[in-house]
């Protein structure tokens, strides 16, 4: 059965309309996803699909963009707050981990794409500048829910938020995450905030 058709959207809707319904199949299937699935899920014509994209490479780049934008994940991360630091900062931790598990192997499959090897340098430049903005973006929302804490912490937010994040991704990603043994959440945070050691920092 033909799905039905969209109604009629400006240009700019209709392309947004096309990338979101492209997310959760991208995601299911970074590589193997086709156009024509995305078409049938946002309700057009493949050949309209093409009409805004080019290839299935830009696409792709396309919904890593969306799924990269910091803003849903900086309000969701500013809103974790608990009633005690540990708490709080193992609901930041699990979300920024969420993240990274939703995005990385998309990440892989858009680098391996020939279209997408062939950018130019200034594209990659371009990239690289919108990384930190975004990366920038999340620390500051990681850094609003832990400041009812600050009293509690001996360096400055902006650098725990930045440590916590670091810690987040290198125990998630596919290429860096440890064995499962030594891969708890709770243990992991408890590290962050706590430590190594068994005698207080101030006896050593």
């Amino acid at each position: 059965m033909t799905p039905p058709r969209a109604p009629a959207l400006p240009p700019t809707q209709r392309r947004a309309e096309i990338i979101r319904a492209a997310c959760p199949l991208v995601l299911d299937d970074p590589t193997g996803f086709t156009t024509r699935q995305v078409a049938e899920a946002a309700g057009v014509a493949e050949g309209t699909l093409f009409r805004y994209f080019e290839t299935k490479a830009d696409l792709l780049s396309a919904v890593l963009d969306r799924l990269l934008d910091p803003e849903p994940a900086g309000e969701v991360l500013a809103t974790l707050g608990a009633d005690d630091l540990e708490s709080t900062t193992l609901a930041l931790f699990e979300e920024l981990r969420r993240g990274v598990e939703e995005v990385s192997g998309l990440m892989v499959a858009v680098k391996n794409l020939q279209q997408y090897a062939a950018s130019t340098e200034q594209d990659h430049e371009e990239h690289r500048r919108r990384h930190a903005e975004r990366m920038q973006y999340i620390d500051t929302a990681i850094a609003r829910a832990l400041a009812p804490f600050e009293e509690q912490l001996r360096l400055p937010l902006p650098t725990v938020a930045f440590h916590l994040r670091s810690l987040a991704f290198s125990a998630t990603h596919p290429m860096l995450a440890p064995a499962a043994g030594v891969n708890n959440s709770e243990e992991l945070v408890r590290v962050f905030l706590y430590g190594v050691t068994a005698t207080p920092r101030e006896s050593l």
